[in-house]
């Protein structure tokens, strides 16, 4: 999902036309889905996850940051991974972002950048 997001926050049919594609990304939220869950057994696994900053997400803080993404605040956010998960994304994947593009990356870097000068 976040790689398509990502693909296509960038293209004439979104961004071309005004439309922000972002991923909000929730980790371990209180619902009432997380507790069904639970009562079904998956307690020790959901509890098991880490979670570095400690407990559940709050469903209203998934609304609020819903709200932002929508708002003019947010105007400017685009193709962007907002993960809401207590850290669990860093703790998971600490070195995975950001990394070297490394020389060949440069050169594709260079290439884009250029390819976009010339569309405009």
């Amino acid at each position: 999902m976040t790689r398509w997001a990502r693909r296509a926050a960038i293209s004439p049919e979104w961004a071309g036309v005004g439309i922000r594609v972002n991923v909000l990304a929730p980790g371990i939220i209180a619902t009432p889905l997380l507790e069904e869950q639970m009562a079904r057994g998956e307690k020790e696994a959901v509890e098991g996850l880490p979670v570095p900053i400690g407990g559940r997400g709050n469903p209203a803080d998934v609304g609020e940051w819903v709200a932002f993404m929508l708002s003019p605040a947010a105007d400017f956010l685009c193709g962007s991974v907002i993960f809401l998960d207590g850290g669990s994304d860093a703790y998971f994947r600490t070195d995975d972002w950001p990394v070297s593009t490394g020389p060949v990356g440069v050169l594709r870097y260079l290439r884009r950048a250029k390819a976009w000068r010339a569309r405009r």
